[in-house]
């Protein structure tokens, strides 16, 4: 070789988003209590292109503040319900729904 010319080479390989639209929540949640889960339901988000469902479910203490790390359930898009289980009886939980696009995009939290 002479000159500045090297032989090393750098590959970057990129993807692009499909849709970088932010996707709408499902437009309503509710639960039903359990013995050790809850059953929640929810009406399907009008977003076209929703690849899954995530619930973020947070156990809380009696002040209503988190505790410990958060499980996420994954549901198919399909679906409009879903139970938890291996809950604590007597503790309280918080419940927030995403709907997730067929490009990863998370819509705004619904709690």
């Amino acid at each position: 070789m002479s000159g500045n010319e090297s032989s090393d080479t750098v590959s970057i390989f990129a993807k692009t988003l499909k849709d970088s639209t932010v996707p709408s929540n499902a437009p309503f949640l509710q639960s039903f209590e359990g013995n050790g889960l809850v059953q929640l339901l929810w009406e399907p988000s009008p977003s076209a292109s929703i690849d899954r469902y995530e619930i973020k479910v947070q156990e809380l203490n009696s002040g209503y503040e988190d505790v410990g790390t958060p499980r996420t359930v994954t549901v198919d898009p399909s679906k409009t319900f879903t139970v938890v289980k291996n809950l604590n009886n007597g503790t309280h939980y918080k419940f927030t729904l995403f709907s997730v696009s067929t490009s990863g995009i998370f819509s705004q939290l619904l709690e």
